[in-house]
């Protein structure tokens, strides 16, 4: 024996409604999902780096100081635009280097000075302050761009 659904014109009516409903539903959160994959170019990564002082002593009692970037290390992504703001809370000038992207600025202490680039070059580059490199000082002041 065959069974046979009977469905009244209201019930299809309703069905046909919530159908309806769902399918612009699916819509409307997609498009405030944005679905569509923005370029990592499309989009810039902002990095503040403060500039900071240490200071010590060795054992014999010689008094040093240490400056650095923090953070020391920036990671970023390959293809990405990118900027920089050096802020200069510590020393009275820093002339800064960052290796492999022809980028030399200079951050004063009270300042903030900022440098816009696209990472087009995968590797780890060092972020250097020529003031306090390596033959001038005791410890370098160095940071790293990472792009991959």
């Amino acid at each position: 024996m065959t069974k046979i659904f009977v469905l009244r014109r209201s019930t299809l009516i309703l069905v046909g409604i919530l159908l309806v409903a769902a399918v612009i539903g699916t819509f409307y959160v997609r498009s405030l999902l944005g679905n569509e994959a923005v370029p990592v170019a499309a989009t810039t990564a902002e990095y503040h780096i403060a500039i900071v002082e240490y200071e010590g002593s060795t054992k014999d009692g010689k008094a040093y100081e240490i400056y650095r970037f923090d953070p020391g290390t920036i990671y970023v992504q390959h293809g990405q635009r990118v900027t920089l703001t050096f802020h200069g809370l510590h020393g009275a000038h820093h002339s800064i280097v960052i290796d492999g992207y022809n980028i030399q600025d200079h951050v004063s202490k009270g300042e903030a000075t900022s440098v816009t680039f696209t990472a087009n070059k995968k590797g780890t580059f060092r972020i250097l302050c020529e003031t306090h490199d390596e033959t001038s000082n005791l410890v370098p002041m160095v940071g790293y761009l990472v792009v991959g």
